[in-house]
This record gives C-alpha cells, sequence and structure tokens, in this order.
C-alpha cells in the first residue's frame, strides 16, 4: 500500500473518532467551547484530506473520484450480485462469477436515469471487521464517505449482515442515506422480511 493511501486512511480515521466525540458530546454553555474546538480539528483534517486527493489526482487506492449529477456507491458482502446490478444499469465492465472476491477494486459506472447523468462505484465485498482493517475493509468503507446514496446490498444468505455493515460504517465516520437491498429474489420469493428492504433480482430484472 502506497504512503499516500495511508495518510489518507489515517486522517479518515481521525476525523470519524472526532465526529464520534461530538455527537457524543452533550451541547450546553459549558460544552460549546469544546465542540468548536472539536469541528474546528475535524475542517482542518477534512482540508487536509481534500489536499491528499488533489496531490494523487483525484483518486488512489479505494479512493474514486465524483463524477455526474449525483453518486451511488454498491456497498455488501461478496457475490451477493452488485456487480451485476451495476452492469445491468451502465456500461461497466465489473466481472461477474460464481466465487467471492471477483471485485478487487472501485469499479464505476454512469447511469442515464431521465437525463440525469448518476455515478454507479462498485466496491469491492466487505468482510466482517472490516472497520479496523480486515480486508483491506477501511479503505472500502471510507470510499463510500463520497456518496450521495449507498446501496447497501444483501442476498438470502447475508441478510444477517446489515446491522454490521451498517454499524461498521459508521465507526469510519460514514453518514448517507442508506437503501436496504436484498438480491436474488427469483431465488426464494418474498418473505416476512420483505418490508424492511427493497426487494430485487439484477440477474433477472426484477425490481
Amino acid at each position: 500500500m502506497k504512503k499516500t493511501d495511508l495518510h489518507q486512511i489515517d486522517l479518515v480515521a481521525k476525523i470519524a473518532r472526532l465526529e464520534e466525540e461530538v455527537r457524543k458530546t452533550p451541547y450546553h454553555k459549558g460544552t460549546e467551547h469544546y465542540i468548536g474546538k472539536l469541528r474546528a480539528k475535524i475542517a482542518k483534517l477534512k482540508n487536509q484530506e481534500e489536499q491528499v486527493l488533489k496531490k494523487s489526482g483525484g483518486r488512489f487506492g479505494f479512493m474514486p473520484k465524483k463524477e455526474g449529477e449525483a453518486t451511488i456507491v454498491l456497498i455488501g458482502p461478496p457475490s451477493v450480485g452488485k456487480s451485476t446490478l451495476i452492469n445491468k444499469l451502465t456500461q461497466a465492465q465489473s466481472r461477474v462469477e460464481s466465487w467471492p472476491f471477483t471485485t478487487v477494486k472501485v469499479i464505476p459506472g454512469m447511469w442515464d436515469y431521465q437525463g440525469a447523468k448518476i455515478q454507479i462505484l462498485d466496491l469491492p465485498g466487505i468482510v466482517k471487521g472490516a472497520a479496523i482493517g480486515v480486508g483491506r475493509g477501511r479503505e472500502i468503507l471510507s470510499a463510500a464517505r463520497i456518496a450521495d446514496l449507498l446501496i447497501l446490498m444483501v442476498d438470502i444468505k447475508t441478510r444477517n449482515l446489515v446491522e454490521s455493515i451498517t454499524k461498521e460504517l459508521k465507526e469510519v465516520g460514514v453518514r448517507v442515506p442508506i437503501l436496504k437491498v436484498i438480491n436474488k429474489v427469483d431465488l426464494f420469493g418474498k418473505t416476512d422480511f420483505s418490508r424492511d428492504f427493497l426487494m430485487i433480482s439484477a440477474e433477472k430484472e426484477i425490481g
């Protein structure tokens, strides 16, 4: 991993810790100055992060560059159909295989939706412990920070990971709207948890 990658990851971790401290600190007259200092530190670190991105040409490691009018990021465990979905919606050539970890880098695509150019990013699959770096998880989770909308995709076998993935996103400072999706509905049909998720089949274009 490049030094610039490590520097950016360290900045993301520091920002996440400070943002969590702000959230945990009750706001009143006695803490106003302290919270103000925390927010100033966050702003300074975010500026440093932006400078690192600019020096690296806008992207490095798993940190892609935003394009289009909005950015949707696909995130979830390995082999749940994220690559199939981005290939269906865009002209991206994300590899689709029957084994996990086929996607090893961020795959970008552009979706023309009612005249609007929507950038879609397919992230590598994440595993338990991503927030502490398992499977390059911190890099992957950090890339989700640029999203305007996150699509958290699972299938019937991995739906129990939704809560833990959501928690790990929060641990690295990701605070964006999340659409929870269960893919491969054609293989099992609708169930009693359908109301909590958008049910689709990317392969069969259902949903």
